[in-house]
């Protein structure tokens, strides 16, 4: 009943419509970079402003077990570099990053 009130203009707008929400969904999809490439090029652009200006940065270890905690499967490196920097126990450190990783 439904079809035979349709005509075929009709189908064809549909059709129209349903390829243009799955193809710009298909397309940002493509054009979006991962946030780990994003992250080496903006590190990268600044990392050349910085050379450029003369600006000197020294890497502060302190932050390296919460780059690792940020990342997946590194929990047990992040524990590592707390314990390493702070000199506390493991499950001390173990519960400092577990609490870094449910914040972030």
């Amino acid at each position: 009943m439904l079809f035979a009130r349709l005509d075929l203009i009709d189908f064809v707008v549909i059709a129209v419509i349903v390829l243009v929400i799955a193809g710009s969904g298909a397309v940002s999809a493509a054009m979006r970079k991962t946030g780990g490439e994003n992250l080496r090029r903006v590190e990268a652009k600044l990392d050349f402003i910085m050379e450029h200006l003369g600006i000197e940065y020294t890497f502060d270890e302190s932050l390296e077990w919460q780059r690792l905690a940020a990342q997946p499967g590194q929990k047990i490196a992040a524990i590592r570099a707390y314990r390493e920097i702070t000199g506390c126990g493991i499950v001390e450190a173990k519960t400092a990053v577990e609490e870094y990783m449910a914040r972030i």
